[in-house]
């Protein structure tokens, strides 16, 4: 019987958890505009983790935001509002312009 470590597997429950939290929230998205805005929003929001975490292994933390953009995008398919190309291209545009302009100083981080 195989016992669930949760210091070893945290990420994959954290990616699951989200993969349910995205497609909740795309679900409740009533536009393509919205679900346009909150994918983009999620993008700078992992962008931020993503500069955060940038000595530590990313791996882990890619899974956990593979599993929300998968779970939104399962979501957005079902009430049919928005192209999931679009959404894929506006929630790596944000990721990467959040981790540009911390890299660059221009938005400051707590850390």
């Amino acid at each position: 019987m195989a016992k669930f470590n949760f210091l070893l597997e945290w990420p994959e429950l954290i990616g699951f958890c989200l993969l349910v939290v995205g497609f909740v929230v795309s679900l409740t998205s009533t536009s393509a505009v919205i679900s346009y805005l909150i994918i983009f929003l999620c993008g700078m929001l992992f962008g931020k983790l993503w500069y955060r975490t940038k000595k530590a292994g990313h791996f882990k933390f890619f899974l956990i935001i593979f599993g929300f953009l998968v779970g939104f995008l399962i979501g957005s398919s079902l009430v049919q509002y928005g192209n999931r190309g679009v959404m894929v291209f506006l929630f790596g545009f944000g990721w990467v312009v959040t981790y540009y302009l911390h890299s660059k100083g221009l938005i400051f981080s707590k850390d």
